[in-house]
């Protein structure tokens, strides 16, 4: 067999190379718009094993979903008034950037 002789590289080759490589085109993101809601809706769903919360506006599109697991309760301690506690507590953090003002619990 034969081995393949290697060729040596210009300064010209590896200039080019290196410049293609930094000058590749970064992908712009689009920064995700977030929507003013005034007035929304808060499903509640209590089971005797978990807890979940889901904030929606007028419509019933979907602003924050949590649940017990969400934030940490494992096991029998998700099904506890104090998850459901905090579940509230976190859901509302997670909603403070909408501008949701009035809420209805259905």
């Amino acid at each position: 067999m034969k081995a393949e002789e290697k060729k040596p590289v210009s300064e010209e080759t590896k200039a080019s190379t290196e410049a293609a490589e930094t000058s590749a085109p970064a992908r712009k993101r689009r920064s995700k718009k977030k929507r003013l809601v005034t007035r929304g809706q808060a499903h509640i769903l209590a089971t005797y094993n978990n807890t979940i919360i889901t904030l929606t506006d007028q419509t019933g599109n979907v602003l924050v979903n949590c649940s017990a697991g969400q934030v940490g309760f494992k096991g029998p301690k998700k099904s506890t008034p104090y998850a459901a506690g905090i579940v509230v507590r976190t859901a509302l953090e997670k909603v403070r950037d909408y501008g949701l003002k009035e809420v209805e619990v259905l």
